[in-house]
């Protein structure tokens, strides 16, 4: 099953609103609730996303509606995908960890990268096709792309260009963000910029870790004011698709010497290393149960990079493997 965060979606409530029509109807109308999106750490059918991106621009009568709703948002949206993006240290390093990351947000997209001698291209696949199209849909995931450029300096994003296969709308109102990089009439969908960039050192973001961890501490101590343990596993939980889940992280995000943490755990009868084994477990058994995620993927959530390994330890920690486990605990993969 593809599936998308509904955090993908932020501002379109808004966005809908303030142009005049009915949010809430269009939503339901392409078989969605309201309710869904609400959480943006839920996921909703790629399909249906797609599909109420398109009825959307069919209703408001606007060709550019993808790129619009992606001008309102941040890269913020993509939740502990961007937590990663916003450290990398190269423009290559980015794409790359975009590249092998994306699943985390989105199962049902892939991106392509081809280096030519003069230019590299970013190519965007969807797995899947709908009913209504997928411009729309394309539209807001390379706006969204773009968006995670937002605090590079304007002269090394003037030479990039977003590149789309649909043919220029005769009349529509221009996206100010977005339309001095668009290419109509293209051979690809996706990004072009040249070769020369790809080792160009980015200006790198330490206050997507900040502000995300504010959050997560902030309900931590809230919902488990009385449980150190709780709260780092919660923090853990947060953080373990990103491959950044250290004891100092995780320490400091608690005001804590990583030494005091660890002797407050040990007063508790845990430690930081059970916590950690304990939260990949529960996070894996969750979507092995749910069956919607891979088992690839549900590696990659759980903070593995090698599926072969995730295996070995789940069933140490359960007895079972992955695929036994959904087979007698959840349901089974389409």
């Amino acid at each position: 099953m593809y599936v998308l965060r509904s955090g993908a979606l932020m501002g379109y409530t808004a966005l809908v609103s303030n142009l005049g029509h009915n949010p809430v109807q269009l939503i339901k109308q392409v078989g969605l609730s309201p309710a869904h999106l609400r959480d943006r750490n839920n996921y909703l059918s790629y399909k249906k996303v797609a599909d109420l991106l398109a009825v959307t621009a069919e209703q408001i009568q606007d060709p550019m509606f993808g790129f619009r709703l992606a001008s309102m948002q941040g890269f913020v949206i993509s939740g502990e995908l961007a937590y990663g993006l916003g450290v990398q240290a190269t423009l290559g390093d980015f794409f790359r960890y975009l590249s092998e990351h994306l699943s985390l947000h989105a199962n049902g997209a892939r991106m392509e990268l081809n280096a030519f001698d003069d230019f590299t291209r970013i190519q965007l696949h969807f797995d899947f096709t709908n009913n209504w199209g997928l411009q729309h849909l394309l539209q807001m995931s390379v706006g969204q792309i773009m968006r995670g450029f937002g605090d590079q300096p304007p002269a090394s994003l003037n030479r990039f260009k977003i590149h789309v296969r649909q043919s220029e709308p005769e009349a529509y109102e221009k996206v100010a963000l977005f339309q001095h990089y668009l290419v109509f009439d293209s051979e690809f969908d996706g990004l072009q910029f040249p070769s020369e960039l790809f080792s160009r050192t980015l200006k790198t973001n330490p206050t997507i870790y900040r502000q995300y961890f504010e959050r997560r501490i902030k309900k931590a101590k809230r919902q488990f004011a009385d449980s150190l343990p709780s709260q780092v596993k919660y923090l853990l939980s947060g953080v373990l698709a990103t491959g950044e889940y250290s004891l100092q992280l995780i320490a400091t995000s608690l005001d804590l010497h990583s030494r005091v943490l660890q002797r407050r755990l040990k007063a508790d009868g845990t430690s930081f290393s059970k916590l950690l084994k304990e939260t990949r477990r529960d996070i894996a058994c969750q979507h092995l149960c749910d069956g919607e995620v891979n088992i690839t993927d549900v590696a990659l959530k759980v903070g593995y990079a090698e599926v072969a390994i995730f295996s070995r330890h789940f069933k140490q920690w359960t007895g079972l493997s992955p695929r036994q486990w959904r087979k007698e605990k959840g349901k089974e993969r389409p």
